[in-house]
């Protein structure tokens, strides 16, 4: 079996809180499913949006699966505005703006490439973004000039990045990722699929803060054996 064909046998696991949830995003997973080449496979999960107990669940779960995790934010927290007939209209109507946080390390850089390519093929506008801290600021940091600039360069040689696609901005990661959500259709985050005590700290600051926008949990172990190092399509046709 071709390692293209062994990719359409995985199952995108989809959470959703109530089934008119999956109605209004379901473009948006058919989108996310096309990109990665994988099967949607919903599920219907009570939760309360926001709570530790909610957060402790999801984390399980996608600790569960190998594959991607997608969750939903449920109608009542998404804003979804009424049409003409007062029916609840798709809150997404298509996937067409994609948020990639990356914590700048060779490993999640190679990663977000990766997944760059996937999105872009289908039409997807892809932005990466580089949170800078204390903790991954460069050695020798003289604010604004040549060796600045270079850090940039480098950065994103590292991405595989135009300028325009990589952001570059300073700060706590789980406040600027709240931030940089919003203009989104969808959030990836990265993670070590690790749901212990004290780990995927942004993941819980984002699920905590009741981020209206759905997200992507994607396992690095699982892009490494499944995108990073698989077959990547020729460029098609947009999203829509």
């Amino acid at each position: 079996m071709s390692s293209k064909n062994q990719e359409v046998s995985q199952p995108l696991v989809v959470v959703a809180a109530a089934a008119e949830d999956l109605e209004d995003f379901e473009l948006l997973v058919t989108d996310v499913a096309r990109a990665l080449e994988l099967v949607p496979a919903p599920e219907l999960v009570a939760r309360e949006e926001g709570s530790e107990k909610a957060i402790e669940k999801l984390l399980a779960m996608a600790s569960s699966v190998s594959g991607p995790l997608l969750v939903l934010p449920a109608r009542h927290h998404a804003g979804a505005m009424p049409d003409r007939a007062g029916k609840a209209r798709g809150v997404v109507a298509r996937m067409r703006r994609v948020l990639i946080p990356s914590d700048g390390s060779e490993e999640v850089a190679a990663e977000t490439r990766a997944l760059y390519r996937r999105f872009t093929r289908v039409g997807v506008h892809v932005t990466m973004l580089h949170v800078m801290t204390e903790n991954n600021m460069p050695r020798m940091w003289e604010g604004s000039g040549h060796h600045a600039a270079a850090w940039f360069d480098e950065l994103r040689r590292r991405h595989g990045a135009a300028p325009d696609v990589l952001k570059v901005v300073s700060g706590e990661p789980g406040h600027e990722l709240r931030v940089q959500a919003g203009a989104a259709d969808l959030v990836v985050l990265f993670w070590r699929h690790d749901s212990r005590a004290g780990h995927a700290a942004v993941i819980r600051s984002l699920f905590a803060r009741g981020i209206e926008v759905p997200k992507l949990l994607v396992a690095l172990e699982w892009m490494e054996g499944h995108v990073s190092a698989g077959h990547v399509p020729e460029p098609s046709a947009g999203s829509g």
